[in-house]
């Protein structure tokens, strides 16, 4: 030990303690190390999130730059972020992102109905309709083709289901809207109601119901796609918003980061590196100038 205190003199070390009683280097007040790294996942995850809309730089760049961020150490306590400061960033990336999730699920949600609605457009009666006090009328889809003819002549499928229907003595029309789709419209009476049913099912068709809405499904599409040009102005505004917001504290965040990182990494150190009646750790600071 006289010999490590002898050395110490020499090379002029102007402060020097017990690991123990070290103060940390950094300027932050680091948690406990299960705080830490829940801080560092979700740095990690703000990171990764703000790194998909920072200005990429060209192939060439790339390579000459690199992706390092090059700070003194002269520069750490002005270029890394304050608890507060990060608390609010972190904040603010999470609000973001919520904000965009709920816009695409519009979207989403939005893009499925037009999808069920779209087949539907030359539909000349509205949902809200569908049920009088006198008729019924039921949306179907034909699952497959069965050929018949009558008089020489191949009957569509929604001509079958008229003449199904004449068999069944079920007064009602049904209008084609395509080979595959159709709407069927009954005088309400018990018997027709209860025998519809077997009816479709005989000639292979299922019944369609239609999203909620509250015209005729033409109007409901140009409805939509007005809703869909608001959503996408939305996600134009958003993608500005997070990229100015990215290039703004990315490079502070990623600096953060690392400093979290390396005082991580300095506990563990520290925390393994006991003292023992052979070896005992101590850290201190001189000029560099000095070091052997």
């Amino acid at each position: 030990m006289s010999k490590v205190l002898e050395l110490t003199q020499k090379i002029g070390v102007i402060e020097f303690k017990p690991v123990s009683d070290i103060d940390d280097f950094t300027g932050v007040d680091f948690a406990s190390e299960k705080e830490t790294l829940a801080i560092l996942s979700q740095i990690e995850r703000s990171v990764a999130f703000l790194a998909n809309f920072e200005t990429k730089l060209g192939t060439y760049d790339s390579l000459v730059q690199g992706t390092s961020i090059p700070v003194k150490e002269s520069q750490l306590p002005s270029s890394q972020l304050s608890e507060a400061e990060l608390i609010k960033i972190l904040a603010e990336v999470e609000e973001i992102q919520r904000e965009i999730n709920a816009n695409q699920e519009k979207v989403r949600s939005a893009n499925e109905k037009k999808v069920v609605i779209l087949p539907w457009q030359t539909l000349t009666i509205s949902p809200n309709a569908f049920n009088t006090k006198f008729t019924q009328t039921t949306l179907i889809k034909f699952t497959r083709n069965i050929v018949v003819k009558k008089d020489s002549l191949v009957l569509s499928m929604s001509q079958q289901l008229e003449e199904s229907l004449v068999q069944a003595g079920i007064e009602g029309m049904v209008t084609e809207i395509s080979n595959k789709l159709a709407s069927v419209t009954i005088y309400k009476t018990t018997s027709s109601i209860n025998l519809l049913p077997q009816v479709l099912k005989n000639i292979s068709a299922e019944i369609v119901s239609l999203p909620h809405i509250k015209g005729l499904p033409s109007e409901e599409i140009v409805n939509l796609e007005l809703h869909l040009q608001d959503l996408h102005n939305k996600t134009l505004e958003l993608k500005e918003r997070v990229t100015d917001f990215a290039q703004k504290n990315l490079s502070a965040l990623r600096i953060t980061h690392d400093i979290y990182v390396w005082e991580k990494d300095r506990q563990t150190v520290l925390d393994e590196a006991k003292a023992t009646k052979r070896v005992v750790m101590m850290e201190g600071w001189c000029v560099a100038d000095k070091l052997p």
